[in-house]
């Protein structure tokens, strides 16, 4: 499992730490991130088995970039991969104001085969400097409040689950 930079995301890494995840004792579910919140949140945790993914320090989202951190997840093939964003559009797709993370973000999600976008309604409907991939590249959205009418008729015809919770 990967699990991008993000608030919304740090939120799902919240949530594995107090979740049972009905292992067997001595077993472990391997996340992978870029992210040193996320990884601190989670290296002492049970059950979760953690690899950092390195590259250069983004100071604004503390998350490792650049072509080492890209080069690292495009070597990867997770079962399922979760990202953030910064904007989701109709027609622009999932996008973030960096253009360095927007590299990492794009190995994260070709490499996965279960695409899971997270962001809250804020994100809805924005469009920010760089596109890392396209509405049918992603499995399913997680947000806190349904798209309006143009993104949800666009996220039914990319066929993207639409998760509100």
């Amino acid at each position: 499992m990967v699990l991008d930079a993000g608030s919304t995301v740090e939120m799902l890494a919240d949530l594995l730490l107090h979740r049972d995840n009905g292992l067997q004792d001595g077993q472990e579910r391997l996340i992978i991130t870029h992210a040193l919140h996320i990884a601190a949140k989670l290296a002492d945790t049970d059950g979760i088995g953690l690899e950092l993914v390195g590259g250069r320090i983004r100071k604004l989202t503390w998350a490792a970039t650049g072509a080492r951190a890209s080069q690292h997840y495009e070597q990867l093939r997770p079962d399922i991969a979760f990202v953030g964003c910064n904007g989701i559009h109709a027609q622009f797709g999932l996008s973030t104001p960096d253009p360095i993370e927007a590299v990492v973000k794009t190995a994260i999600v070709r490499g996965a085969r279960r695409v899971v976008a997270m962001c809250d309604h804020s994100k809805q409907d924005r469009e920010t400097l760089m596109k890392f991939c396209s509405l049918p590249e992603i499995d399913t959205l997680i947000t806190d409040r349904a798209p309006g009418a143009e993104l949800s008729r666009a996220l039914e015809e990319a066929n993207v689950e639409v998760i509100v919770a």
